[in-house]
């Protein structure tokens, strides 16, 4: 896939961008997590990069335009998270551990549409584990 010169400086602008995200109230079977929403380019790129603290009850939901094997990494990111793959259908295929500034790669197991990011042990607290439904409204 090739970008062009223009595309490339919209994509910098938008993962240097200030500007809030949009954010919506993200369910796992009752228990509610309040998310920014990363449905861009450019906000998926930046996602929780040189942040130092996620609240309890907050997080961050990557919205892909389909549904493929998704990897992320700890890159500049400063806050130890819980990231949770989920399929087109909001089931969670797989939960990982994400450490602090790691470049360790953590991929989805089997093609995820949907990516939560919440403070690490969210999900363990709760009981929750692969399979678990993510419900976020018109998303579906």
């Amino acid at each position: 896939m090739k970008i062009t010169a223009g595309q490339l400086k919209h994509l910098l602008r938008e993962v240097t961008s200030t500007q809030p995200l949009p954010r919506r109230t993200v369910t796992v079977e009752g228990y509610e997590v309040d998310c920014e929403v990363a449905d861009t380019d450019g906000s998926r790129m930046r996602g929780l990069m040189h942040r130092d603290e996620l609240p309890q009850g907050t997080g961050m939901l990557f919205v892909f335009p389909w549904a493929d094997q998704q990897s992320f990494w700890m890159r500049d990111t400063h806050i130890p998270l819980d990231v949770a793959f989920a399929d087109a259908h909001g089931k969670i295929l797989n939960i990982e551990a994400g450490q602090p500034l790691s470049e360790r790669k953590m991929l989805s197991q089997g093609p995820a549409m949907y990516v939560l990011e919440v403070p690490k042990g969210w999900f363990s607290f709760r009981g929750l584990e692969p399979g678990s439904i993510l419900n976020f409204g018109d998303f579906q």
